[in-house]
């Protein structure tokens, strides 16, 4: 029976002692990916969008979701992603879930994704849009 009685608090204390190491392993984890590129691919001050519909390219605030086209006020919108080229550092733009994508400077194959910032999109062409003009009742 002291046998028994042991036992709990071994395995109680297995158990604590393993919550404290994944708890501190989490810790140091999220302090170490501060400076992670990863994360900082993922974070961008707008959203881009290519309209299936009419191929109106347009960017808004990272706030802002788009419901339709402002062009054409269809509602077949595509997200936009970028590629950046690991050789010669070119962004491409590119629909969300395009599949393979080339590089527009030397057509190597891409495979990481960015979220371009606005600067980005206006230098490939899409045209900032304001929420009057991409959703269907706006705020």
């Amino acid at each position: 029976m002291g046998h028994e009685k042991k036992q709990p608090s071994r395995r109680l204390a297995r158990n604590l002692a393993w919550m404290i190491l994944v708890v501190g392993g989490w810790g140091v984890v999220g302090a170490g990916c501060s400076g992670n590129p990863v994360f900082g691919a993922m974070e961008s001050d707008a959203n881009g969008y290519i309209c299936a519909a009419c191929g109106e390219r347009f960017f808004t605030a990272r706030n802002v979701f788009a419901e339709c086209c402002p062009k054409c006020r269809q509602p077949n919108l595509v997200e936009l992603v970028g590629y950046t080229c690991p050789g010669d550092d070119t962004l491409t733009i590119a629909r969300r879930g395009a599949g393979a994508v080339a590089c527009l400077h030397c057509r190597a194959a891409l495979s990481g994704f960015k979220l371009p910032l606005a600067e980005e999109f206006k230098a490939w062409g899409a045209i900032e849009r304001t929420p009057a003009e991409v959703l269907f009742q706006a705020p």
